[in-house]
């Protein structure tokens, strides 16, 4: 029984570490594309718009998008103190759920990305009409790597828990050490 899941364990690593190398892969062709297109922006619904610089993917399905911020202003007068330029908000604030898109609705220059609803949750300018088609199957090949990762760990955590019950089922009662305590407890006062 050990060795069967051993066994499966195993496998499961493999196939996750083979997954990961594919997710790796798939985020770094997406940043291969931003760096190529650098006018890429990118507007969500109910966050700030930025140009985005490169993408950062948890296995969950969030994308944090890097802002390309200029670098501070400078003046070049002497007698006057210079001040850093605070305009600029901070650079991972912005996030999407790749598991909410539900359609990529591709009207060039723009890329609308829609909910189950039809609503738009962001939009997707500033990309070459090869690089946004390029970027859509990207972005659905990432997607689909997170809805497998999900589904892979709810079955992982089902597995875990049916094992952890197992074992607790298997575990003596508490109550019945007790008696047994007690009961040697008895036989050594005899002694």
């Amino acid at each position: 029984m050990k060795s069967l899941i051993l066994l499966l364990l195993l496998c499961i690593g493999f196939t996750t570490n083979a997954q990961n190398a594919l997710f790796a892969k798939t985020v770094d062709s997406i940043n291969d594309i931003i760096e190529m297109n650098p006018l890429t922006y990118y507007i969500p619904t109910n966050q700030y718009s930025a140009f985005v610089k490169k993408v950062s993917v948890t296995e969950y399905g969030i994308v944090s998008f890097t802002d390309s911020i200029t670098d501070d202003v400078k003046s070049s007068n002497f007698n006057k103190v210079e001040l850093k330029s605070d305009c600029c908000v901070r650079k991972n604030s912005r996030t999407l759920d790749l598991l909410t898109i539900k359609k990529w609705d591709i009207n060039f220059p723009n890329a609308y990305l829609k909910n189950d609803n039809g609503d738009t949750i962001a939009r997707i300018i500033g990309l070459k009409e090869l690089d946004m088609k390029s970027l859509k199957m990207q972005f659905m090949t990432l997607q689909n790597l997170c809805i497998a990762y999900t589904e892979k760990r709810q079955k992982d955590e089902i597995l875990a828990r049916k094992e952890m019950d197992k074992e607790r089922y298997n575990c003596p009662d508490p109550k019945l050490d007790a008696k047994k305590r007690a009961a040697a407890e008895e036989a050594k006062k005899r002694f």
